[in-house]
């Protein structure tokens, strides 16, 4: 009795199998990860008793600002794209970088994502720089940048997106003595990931990141020596090198990744947090860079139908063959 209960539960789970593999084509499979992350109105300031006030472009001898950028977008099959450019000051809005049939409107950094459309691929990256952290530069006061990489799939591929925003200044400090600089800004992130519920695993995979950092590198004996890092994290005196932090409302470089079939993963602010910290500089000639970027990428992988449906009827007939040679017995 108990050997003919074992092969009922073999035939009873080869019947579902088959079937369930018979009508998996007709699922909808899907892959989403998507990252934005904006700032916004970052300001270089002055501090005095405490009291940050932005600086004017004048209190720098030597001024030059280089601001460039960069947007890529790929999918299995398709012609990599990418878009870049570069200003002396901002603003900075590139072209969208886009793969595949539906590509959405330039300069969408909505913190949602919209479900695949069946039977596509897409790939997009997007970014936009306006506004500068000093005033004098003929911009409006407070930087904003914004960037975008998103993959969408509905069957099996690989995508990827991802798109930087950098600013490179280099300058002299017409100081007498030392002086306190601050880094002032808000930002706001969304990381999602997904996978549906037919994705295989091993193969398939969602992932999607961000990072911001910051660095001074000051001239000394004809080479640049870096006296400050920054690239918050969440935790207030971590993350820094060569400064204080004074605010630091989130981990800005991060990723989450997606495994498990069915599940989503996200990391969405509640609005946009508050990052502030101060570095003290002397005299000299220093260079400054940021680092803004956000990758998106996964790749999905589902059974062929056919060869689904043929693994589920092979099962079912060692199941039933089974079965006869027990009777026979």
């Amino acid at each position: 009795m108990t050997r003919f209960r074992k092969l009922t539960k073999a035939t009873t789970l080869a019947l579902a199998i088959a079937a369930g593999f018979g009508v998996s084509g007709a699922a909808h499979a899907s892959l989403v990860a998507t990252a934005v992350l904006e700032v916004q109105n970052f300001q270089i300031q002055s501090v005095a008793s405490g009291v940050g006030t932005i600086l004017d472009a004048s209190h720098f001898s030597g001024l030059t600002v280089g601001d460039f950028g960069h947007n890529t977008a790929s999918l299995t099959g398709s012609t990599s794209v990418t878009t870049s450019g570069s200003v002396a000051s901002g603003p900075m809005n590139i072209a969208q970088a886009c793969v595949g049939v539906i590509c959405p409107g330039q300069d969408v950094y909505t913190h949602t994502t919209p479900p695949p459309v069946v039977n596509t691929q897409l790939a997009r990256a997007d970014s936009n720089l306006q506004g500068a952290p000093l005033t004098g530069l003929g911009q409006p006061t407070g930087a904003t940048a914004q960037t975008v990489a998103e993959v969408l799939l509905t069957s099996n591929g690989v995508g990827g997106g991802d798109s930087g925003l950098g600013l490179n200044t280099l300058f002299n400090l017409v100081l007498t003595g030392t002086e306190t600089l601050r880094l002032d800004f808000l930002a706001d992130l969304y990381l999602r990931t997904f996978l549906s519920a037919d994705s295989q695993i091993p193969g398939s995979v969602a992932r999607a990141s961000s990072a911001l950092s910051f660095g001074i590198d000051q001239l000394v004996g004809g080479a640049f020596v870096n006296v400050f890092q920054w690239a918050p994290d969440g935790v207030v005196g971590s993350g820094i090198v060569g400064g204080i932090e004074n605010f630091d409302g989130t981990n800005l470089n991060t990723g989450i990744t997606t495994l498990l079939p069915g599940t989503t993963t996200a990391n969405d602010l509640a609005g946009s947090q508050h990052f502030q910290a101060d570095v003290t500089l002397g005299a000299g000639v220093y260079q400054f860079a940021i680092n803004h970027a956000v990758f998106a990428n996964g790749t999905q992988v589902i059974p062929e139908p056919g060869t689904m449906l043929l693994a589920g009827v092979g099962l079912l007939g060692v199941a039933l063959s089974r079965r006869r040679a027990s009777k026979a017995a």
